[in-house]
């Protein structure tokens, strides 16, 4: 029975197992195993796909078969490589010393092909799989990989082809090889497509060999004894193969030394009498060992998830957005609102993720950052699905997938909070330059006042000195007209020029007057205007602001008298002018005494004349001595 149960979990390559008891197997330091499975899983996933991608086949052959049995040989026979004839250790053995890429020619019960490997025929447009054969020795972590192997390998229009040894044929009433048919027709539902798609070419054989006829006459007319070998599926087969001899052909065993170079084409003729299958959906089991092996990577395969998501999706993502800040080819308000959409299509995949549709996790990824490669998420989350097939209970781990997503949701958070005291700062400068602008034009506009206040003064001179001449004038014709004659024209005369004098005086006068208070109010207005826009720019900036150490020494500041430490992480912040209530606007922030020692600042109850705050460990809350401390105080 031991024996047995061995043979079985040997024989799991192509996902064969029987219901058998699940030996407790521990996964404690199994992590380097686990980390060969999970990177042996995604490099033949890479290779299938890239040689797929490489040649894009009209078709691909499945070559199947026990170790040993000579389907590594037979793909290089088919591809041209010489071969010769050597002497064996008990037989004749063909060798060749230029294999096809990849492929590695074993014998015996040695295991040469150990992962696929592919050659494509270019008349054909077909690639042809050499996969590692049935009874592989090596253990649960290869039937793993190969059961992987062959879930990739069989897509639409494939073929399959059986190489099997001879001697399977004709020992032990055929056993061995009834055995292999169990296990080959046990990997597919589709009975009547398989047969379709399905040919078999016999190895080794001796020209005196009949297969078809020995299929017939022998294997098909075993004893009572061993029909519990020939189940109604194989039979089946049988009967169909021993009714389709076309199905069958072989490269013999070679009878001389030297130059081995049989006649393929009835191999090919054999292999394009099959029909391709369209839509192959072979069964996908292990057993054993392999099973326990299978929940473990499980596991290891969402911890890749959320570790690629935190260190090399993080980092790509996070340079991708400092990228953007130092190219700016937006305004920054532009780039805060893509910063800003950044951070809600994080947060909003933790609603959108479940573990229902996982692959809506990459595809919403790309949408957000189109510069991350999310190739390695969506093939991980494909093999979990591969490994969910074999033990339904694996799941798709999304809430962990999203949490990873934590550290750059913060660090975007933390750019856009820069980016955004960065446009206040501009718009406290821009509002700035504009004041000083209007000043300037205030002041040049009061120069042209005082300017034209010059000019009507030193008119207004003028015209008292003319007035004055007009009035020693006028005074001296007075007294030459009163001496003359006093009569009544004389005397209305200097009527006339006395009110004439007076209404040319009271008119400039007047004129003065208006321009100086023009002149008054235009100054009043502007003055008052630029009191008013520099009061409104004030409002927007500290009072007072402070920078200082654990120790309370002032690194810099303003409007700050001076801080006392009161104790350890206890400060209190002297104002140098106290603010009008206690209803003021502050900002703290404060750095830990090294990278892995975060610090948050706590405040008491504020004053007019002063603030009390404590600095303290975040994670766990004792008061600690912060290497720098923050503060910003707004308000009147």
């Amino acid at each position: 029975m031991k024996k047995l149960q061995l043979l079985f979990n040997l024989a799991i390559f192509l996902g064969i197992a029987i219901q058998s008891f699940t030996p407790a197997v521990s996964m404690e330091n199994k992590e380097g195993e686990l980390l060969q499975i999970q990177n042996s899983i995604r490099n033949t996933s890479v290779k299938i796909r890239n040689n797929l991608n490489l040649y894009k086949p009209e078709g691909s052959v499945i070559v199947l078969g026990s170790t040993g049995s000579g389907k590594s040989t037979l793909i290089n026979i088919l591809s041209g490589k010489p071969f010769i004839a050597q002497e064996g250790s008990m037989s004749y053995k063909v060798h060749t010393d230029d294999p096809l890429p990849g492929f590695n020619i074993g014998g015996g019960n040695v295991v040469g092909t150990k992962v696929p490997c592919s050659w494509f025929e270019n008349e054909s447009k077909t690639i042809f799989w050499d996969c590692p054969g049935f009874g592989d020795p090596r253990g649960p972590k290869e039937d793993i990989l190969n059961i992987f192997s062959v879930n990739e390998l069989f897509r639409p229009k494939t073929k399959v082809l059986l190489v099997v040894d001879v001697s399977t044929l004709i020992v032990d009433r055929a056993t061995k090889f009834l055995d292999l048919l169990n296990e080959v027709t046990d990997l597919f539902s589709d009975t009547p497509e398989f047969k379709q798609s399905f040919s078999m070419v016999v190895s080794k054989k001796r020209n005196d060999q009949n297969v078809v006829s020995y299929l017939k006459n022998d294997v098909l007319t075993l004893n009572q004894n061993q029909q519990a070998k020939l189940t109604p599926v194989v039979r089946d087969l049988l009967e169909f193969i021993a009714l389709n001899p076309q199905k069958i052909s072989s490269f013999p065993y070679p009878e001389q030394l030297g130059e081995y170079a049989p006649n393929m084409q009835p191999v090919r003729e054999c292999i394009n009498s099959a029909i391709y299958m369209e839509n192959p959906k072979p069964k996908i089991k292990v057993a054993g060992e392999a099973l326990i092996y299978v929940e473990a990577l499980g596991a290891n395969l969402n911890n890749y998830i959320s570790q690629y998501i935190k260190t090399e999706g993080h980092s790509v993502m996070k340079n991708y957005c400092n990228n953007l800040m130092m190219e700016n080819e937006d305004s920054l308000e532009q780039l805060i609102n893509r910063f800003q959409l950044f951070e809600r299509g994080l947060r909003n995949l933790q609603a959108v993720i479940v573990p229902e549709n996982p692959t809506l996790f990459p595809e919403k990824l790309k949408d957000i950052f189109s510069t991350l490669n999310v190739e390695n998420i969506s093939h991980t989350i494909e093999h979990i699905g591969f490994l969910k097939q074999i033990r339904n209970n694996i799941t798709y781990n999304t809430p962990d997938w999203t949490n990873a997503l934590f550290p750059t949701i913060r660090a975007i958070h933390k750019l856009t909070g820069k980016l955004e005291n960065k446009k206040d700062m501009k718009d406290l400068k821009s509002n700035f330059l504009i004041l000083k602008e209007q000043n300037s034009l205030i002041r040049e506009e009061n120069n042209q006042l005082k300017n034209q206040i010059s000019l009507v003064q030193e008119e207004n001179n003028k015209f008292f000195i003319v007035q004055n001449k007009f009035q020693e004038e006028n005074n001296k014709l007075k007294i030459d007209l009163n001496s003359l004659a006093s009569n009544s024209f004389v005397q209305e005369i200097n009527k006339r020029l006395d009110i004439l004098t007076q209404n040319t005086s009271q008119e400039l006068k007047n004129q003065i007057s208006i321009v100086q208070n023009r002149f008054q109010q235009e100054n009043n207005n502007l003055t008052n205007n630029m009191l008013q826009e520099i009061k409104l720019s004030q409002k927007g900036c500290a009072k007072a602001w402070v920078v200082f150490n654990g120790s309370g020494n002032i690194l810099d500041s303003y409007g700050v008298s001076s801080v006392i430490k009161n104790g350890t992480g206890n400060y209190t912040v002297k104002f140098s002018s106290p603010f009008k209530s206690s209803n003021y606007c502050y900002l703290l922030s404060a750095r830990g005494m090294n990278e892995s020692l975060g610090a948050v600042c706590d405040y008491v109850p504020q004053t007019e004349n002063s603030f009390r705050m404590v600095t303290h460990f975040f994670n766990n809350g004792t008061h600690m001595d912060a290497s720098l401390v923050s503060a910003c105080f707004y308000g009147n």
